[in-house]
């Protein structure tokens, strides 16, 4: 299939490692011109070179105006933009009643308005493309709570909320927007999330994850670069007409019908 994505400008977020990385990863070897950002700028900058990234710039995108030089500087960089594929941070681990104030303050900052200021300061730009995208990555929990994950069912699918009416309010502008909700991708955060659900369920971690596994009807955990391989096909000619959707990639884990 032929994607369309030569020389397609892309910002990709939170890309230091994980699904951030492999998206920023998969879009370089499709022939587009990626520049990247995470928190950490060591670890940016190797994931920069590595990828093959025209540029990349460090930043706390809680931060409204941290979002806005990021995405005037990629946009300098780059010669406009294509594609922005909005990948941020998950909030604290815990139950309503384990998590605090502060706890929702800073999920909020960094879940829901970190996406918001991103978007915001992409408007623009987008506009002037002829192939405009926004992808958010999202997660499982956008459409199915999980347990000890208040802030993220709460906050994810907030998100989702704003992609289906950012689809219709920026639809006639060619702009299409989706979510990736990813689940049980071998990441940093998945082991984290599921270490803390294995202590809160007073289990070892290892039996943990092997029933874990055995919950996929794949029986596998995925891979990053499945994830960014579907952001590479979002992102794409081919996916033109798809627009408000929230398209799950874990393995067949989420029970609903949607």
């Amino acid at each position: 299939m032929e994607l369309g994505l030569e020389g397609r400008r892309a910002l990709v977020t939170g890309s230091s490692r994980g699904i951030g990385r492999a998206a920023a990863g998969a879009l370089a070897a499709a022939g587009g011109q990626v520049f990247v950002s995470a928190r950490d700028n060591a670890e940016l900058t190797a994931a920069a070179r590595d990828v093959g990234a025209t540029g990349y710039l460090a930043g706390d995108l809680d931060e409204e105006a941290t979002a806005t030089r990021l995405v005037a500087t990629a946009v300098r960089e780059l010669g406009g933009l294509d594609i922005l594929i909005a990948n941020t941070g998950g909030p604290a681990i815990g139950s309503f009643d384990s998590v605090t104030v502060a706890d929702w303050e800073a999920g909020w900052h960094r879940t829901l308005m970190s996406v918001v200021h991103l978007i915001r300061a992409s408007v623009a730009p987008l506009r002037l493309s002829s192939q405009p995208r926004i992808i958010i990555v999202t997660s499982i929990t956008a459409r199915q709570p999980m347990e000890a994950m208040v802030l993220s069912n709460s906050y994810r699918a907030a998100v989702a909320g704003l992609s289906k009416s950012l689809a219709a309010e920026l639809g006639p502008a060619g702009i299409t927007v989706n979510n990736v909700a990813p689940s049980l991708i071998v990441t940093d955060r998945m082991e984290a999330v599921h270490r803390a659900r294995a202590a809160r369920a007073g289990s070892d971690y290892a039996p943990y994850r092997e029933r874990l596994l055995s919950s996929v009807p794949l029986r596998r955990f995925g891979q990053p670069d499945e994830v960014g391989q579907l952001c590479c096909f979002l992102a794409s000619a081919a996916a033109g007409f798809i627009t408000g959707q929230s398209i799950g990639i874990d393995g067949g884990v989420q029970a609903g019908v949607h």
